[in-house]
């Protein structure tokens, strides 16, 4: 294998087993066909195809990006097909917006223990992005390729024709050289186009971004792919998670938390007896949506008749609040994560939900680009919304101190408040104490945790 590769290989191993194992599942095939790197599949098993001197002139760190890159496409299930009525030139080129968007706005905090220094990974430059004013335009935070395709095509210049031709013009058809037969050598003995070029319509294998000159650009490029292997890959992509889990430093990898957020689905599951204690003791200290009578706004019934009489309104929903500790491991767990979560959204409906995320401090998260960050001004409140949890980034395991959350936050309030922790709460003893607390602790956590106040559940994965 190319040193290059191997050292950037060699890296991701020390920051990120969820992308190591996937590479360890992948064959590394050497390629001239291939003008850059392309992700396909070699005897049923995933196959990255390179181009040495491609790799040659880049920086590790840029290959790494591209590695994650090509990785990202698996796992957001890109296979780059061409769907009916769709344009295959902005199909392609809202993949990869979607995917280097990612990885640029999570650049400094992709792996764990990465919030300082210089990333790992830094993406070649003049790479297709979403366009900061997609955003602004469309209300999408988080899009998938095909809110960014449809934006591309209702949008971007004033006459659509123009537009797809100058996207055109950004690729290249993806096609074996077949000039060595025309010289009487043998025909191309690379896999990767092995019973692909011998249909009729003589279609691309697919696309490479190309710069105005015509060039390739520092990117993967995009092979077309039946639906069979596009769903080995992800299959492929489900086992490497399962097998990430075991490793003993999964808890603590970032990278491993977010791409298992991504894969799963929303799990529809029984409601165990935890959750029902738990939703029950909410409703207990919080009713909500209940009848009251009051003097500001009277009774129009008995009015026309000369009696002030207090009117009916319907209370609003009761508020509560939800602590998260983003140091926990039950943050990196995303079974966990879920799990827990899967009370408060069905309290979502019933109540209005403050989040709250701790780490070395308190703070609120805002939502950037479908990714919670932080918001250090207390006054600007986030309410959680269904789905939320998987924007909810882990900390890097460092210590969290709860003194600001209960005794400066939490003075003067008395809604219910719900603390999604470990149970390794560093200043436990210096607490004041809030009567209607919950605390929600992950398996992984302290399992004797016994806290001077409020009621501990511990989260059963079932």
């Amino acid at each position: 294998m190319n040193k290059k590769l191997e050292s950037s290989l060699k890296t991701l191993w020390k920051k990120s087993r969820f992308t190591s194992y996937f590479y360890q599942l992948c064959t590394f095939i050497k390629s001239d066909e291939i003008p850059t790197i392309a992700m396909d599949e070699s005897e049923m098993r995933p196959a990255l195809y390179y181009n040495e001197e491609f790799i040659e002139n880049l920086e590790v760190k840029n290959i790494t990006a591209l590695l994650v890159h090509e990785m990202l496409h698996v796992i957001f299930r890109h296979d780059h097909r061409a769907f009916s009525m769709k344009n295959p030139y902005l199909q392609n080129m809202a993949q990869d917006m979607v995917v280097n968007s990612f990885i640029k706005e999570n650049i400094k905090t992709f792996f764990s223990g990465e919030n300082h220094g210089e990333p790992i990974l830094e993406l070649p430059e003049d790479l297709p992005l979403i366009p900061t004013y997609f955003h602004r335009e469309t209300g999408i935070k988080d899009p998938k390729w095909e809110d960014v395709y449809d934006w591309l095509l209702k949008g971007g210049k004033t006459k659509l024709s123009e537009f797809i031709d100058e996207v055109d013009k950004m690729f290249k058809s993806l096609m074996p050289d077949t000039s060595k037969k025309q010289k009487g050598q043998s025909p191309v003995n690379d896999p990767l186009f092995q019973n692909k070029n011998s249909k009729k319509d003589n279609k691309s294998l697919g696309f490479i971004f190309t710069d105005s000159k015509g060039k390739p650009l520092k990117t993967g490029s995009h092979i077309f792919k039946e639906t069979s292997v596009s769903n080995r890959m992800n299959t492929n992509a489900k086992k490497i998670t399962a097998m990430a889990s075991n490793d003993p430093g999964a808890n603590q990898d970032r990278f491993f938390a977010l791409m298992t957020k991504i894969m799963s689905g929303p799990q529809k599951t029984k409601i165990s007896s935890w959750e029902k204690k738990v939703k029950s003791l909410v409703d207990l200290n919080s009713p909500s949506d209940k009848t009251e009578f009051t003097y500001k706004k009277f009774n129009r019934r008995y009015f026309s008749k000369g009696i002030y009489a207090p009117g009916k309104i319907m209370k609003d929903k009761e508020r509560i609040i939800t602590a998260v500790d983003v140091s926990a491991s039950v943050t990196s767990n995303p079974g966990e994560l879920e799990k827990a979560f899967g009370v408060i959204e069905n309290l979502v409906k019933k109540y209005k939900t403050e989040l709250v995320l701790m780490d070395e401090t308190l703070f609120f998260p805002k939502e950037e680009n479908g990714i919670l960050k932080k918001e250090t001004n207390l006054n600007k409140k986030f309410f959680y919304k269904p789905g939320d949890w998987k924007k909810i980034k882990s900390g890097s395991g460092g210590t969290t101190f709860f003194s600001p959350l209960f005794n400066k936050y939490l003075k003067k309030r008395n809604e219910t408040l719900i603390v999604i922790t470990d149970g390794f709460i560093h200043d436990i003893g210096k607490l004041k104490p809030y009567k209607n607390t919950i605390w929600l602790i992950g398996k992984g956590g302290n399992q004797k945790f016994l806290p001077p106040f409020g009621k501990t559940f511990f989260i059963e994965n079932e």
